[in-house]
């Protein structure tokens, strides 16, 4: 049975990668990695927010230095 199981859990897994995968090459926006100028920035504490295709305010981010942060649905990018 733990074969069956193993199995069908792969099969979801490489599902996951093909769509991901098909994401990127599509160039879909919230798939794509942050830039180097971006990272940097982050590094330097010039944070930047997107969602969908806005800009997410400033001071929706404002005084997050030294506090914890939780980042939920990170896309297994690179986060801070």
């Amino acid at each position: 049975m733990g074969q069956a199981i193993f199995g069908s859990e792969q099969a979801v897994f490489e599902q996951v990668e093909k769509n991901i995968d098909d994401l990127v090459a599509n160039s879909v926006d919230w798939s794509a990695c942050a830039s180097k100028e971006q990272l940097q920035a982050a590094r330097e504490g010039k944070l930047g927010l997107r969602f969908f295709d806005r800009d997410v305010p400033e001071e929706w981010l404002k005084d997050v230095k030294g506090k914890r942060v939780l980042c939920l649905a990170g896309a297994g990018g690179l986060q801070f």
